[in-house]
């Protein structure tokens, strides 16, 4: 028997919900943060891929150079495939 007022389960990590969501809201304000900043020096950057820094040089808006930049990543070789194809 477990003594009165004894909760199962794990133990909180937070003292309340408000608690939790505030916590949150601090990690995705510091993860959008952390976003514009890269954004920016990658800007400010002289880049060594002409392509790239062309389209960086183009680029209107942040969602555009995010793009670029994931996509220039995405055809390196050395970029692990989130689908790798089986060996046999």
């Amino acid at each position: 028997m477990e003594p009165e007022g004894a909760k199962r389960g794990r133990p909180r990590v937070w003292e309340s919900t408000r608690e939790r969501q505030r916590e949150h809201r601090q990690r995705k304000a510091a993860v959008y943060q952390a976003t514009l900043e890269l954004i920016l020096a990658v800007i400010n950057a002289d880049l060594e891929d002409p392509a790239l820094q062309q389209q960086i040089d183009a680029a209107r808006d942040d969602l555009t150079v995010l793009q670029a930049l994931t996509r220039y990543y995405r055809e390196r070789p050395w970029y692990r495939r989130q689908q790798r194809q089986p060996e046999g």
